[in-house]
């Protein structure tokens, strides 16, 4: 089947989608964040290979490490870069 594409501004999404029943916008938005949630779910896992490769490289146990030692660990690393 054919794939008809057309031009609609944003403004015109947001009419028709405001124009929806509140089910239906309910259902929309659950389906916008899940997609939204996903994306950032990449990033993290991105983010977490990254911070491992980096702890291996300098010779440190990140299993060893807490949530906060880890968040400083994190910052310190952002801070020394920039």
């Amino acid at each position: 089947m054919p794939q008809l594409n057309i031009k609609i501004k944003d403004r015109e999404i947001i009419s028709l989608v405001e124009q929806l029943p509140k089910k239906k916008r309910q259902v929309l938005l659950k389906k916008l964040i899940i997609e939204d949630m996903q994306g950032l779910k990449k990033i993290s896992d991105i983010g977490e290979k990254r911070f491992l490769a980096f702890c291996k490289k300098k010779g440190i146990d990140s299993g060893l490490l807490s949530e906060e030692e880890k968040e400083r660990l994190i910052d310190k690393v952002l801070h020394e870069n920039n």
